[in-house]
């Protein structure tokens, strides 16, 4: 388990994990198999006072294509957009994301990102019916069952 109080840090944590565990040695396709993420992030102020927050991490692109070169940063839905993009339907290792916000009017955005699920806050307890949910929804995330 691991927690990360920035997107630079967790970015930073995912690429380790991801080197640690990749996926060509059975590891999931982010490093790790569940990723929380709060949509509503938090910036340290001076970042918030130099204006939007961009990534220090590029994306490729196509010839042509005049898209900003940068990822915008500044919510859970941009950094789950960030992480899912190129995910394959062929990996059967993809990582779960989860999705969290108090409020409401995030939840279809979180979804529309990429997430996998979501939860309000506080966030559900952790018992067996939370894990066999989040168990059901991996397996199939990874296609060993019919969706």
């Amino acid at each position: 388990m691991a927690t990360a109080k920035s997107t630079k840090e967790a970015l930073s944590r995912i690429e380790a994990a991801k080197r640690a565990f990749p996926p060509t040695d059975r590891g999931a396709t982010l490093g790790f198999d569940i990723i929380i993420i709060e949509e509503r992030l938090k910036l340290p102020a001076q970042q918030l006072a130099s204006g939007i927050y961009k990534s220090h991490d590029q994306h490729s692109q196509t010839a042509g294509d005049d898209s900003a070169q940068q990822f915008d940063m500044t919510s859970g839905s941009s950094l789950i957009r960030y992480l899912t993009k190129g995910d394959s339907a062929d990996s059967m290792r993809l990582t779960l994301i989860v999705g969290v916000s108090a409020n409401k009017t995030d939840h279809t955005k979180l979804k529309h990102a990429g997430a996998d699920c979501v939860w309000g806050k506080p966030p559900p307890k952790m018992n067996s019916a939370l894990r066999n949910d989040l168990l059901e929804i991996l397996i199939k995330k990874r296609r060993y069952i019919d969706k």
